[in-house]
């Protein structure tokens, strides 16, 4: 069974058209994030991942980190808009910096404020570690994400 590849940014959406009789798999988050947070050459591909991804798990390697994304991928896309897999992050209102800090959290960083501003922080405890992995699957930037709230305090990841 092959799975389709997706664009490590931006998961599949729901209402992408499949080709008739063409085995697929959807997976959270992307392939490409999926194989980095299991620890997958860079250049598995589509048709031989759900083997070399089944061995890692079969040889109980990596199962926390792979948990913990697991976790991380379900609540953020709890967090996403509906039909379209993007969040929107802002420091504009308090509901929107609510959840602007969570899914911070969820990729390893710490909101704090400092008088008047806002500081962005790596989490330096060891649960901060596997999120802070997570971007790097999706081939972002964080810094440059972290950047831009501390600049515009809003944009669309």
């Amino acid at each position: 069974m092959g799975a389709r590849r997706t664009p490590a940014a931006e998961p599949a959406e729901a209402d992408e058209p499949v080709a008739p009789g063409i085995d697929t798999v959807r997976v959270p988050g992307g392939l490409a994030a999926l194989a980095t947070m299991a620890r997958l050459p860079s250049a598995v591909m589509p048709e031989s991942f759900f083997l070399e991804y089944s061995r890692i798990v079969a040889a109980k390697a990596h199962l926390r980190e792979l948990a913990a994304y697991m976790a991380s991928v379900v609540e953020l896309s709890s967090l996403a808009e509906p039909g379209s897999g993007r969040i929107n992050l802002s420091l504009d209102q308090d509901s929107a910096r609510e959840k602007t800090t969570r899914v911070l959290a969820l990729l390893g960083w710490k909101v704090k404020q400092e008088g008047e501003s806002l500081v962005f922080e790596l989490g330096d405890q060891p649960e901060d570690d596997t999120p802070q992995a997570i971007p790097a699957g999706w081939a972002s930037d964080e810094l440059a994400m972290v950047n831009a709230l501390t600049v515009t305090k809003s944009i669309r990841s």
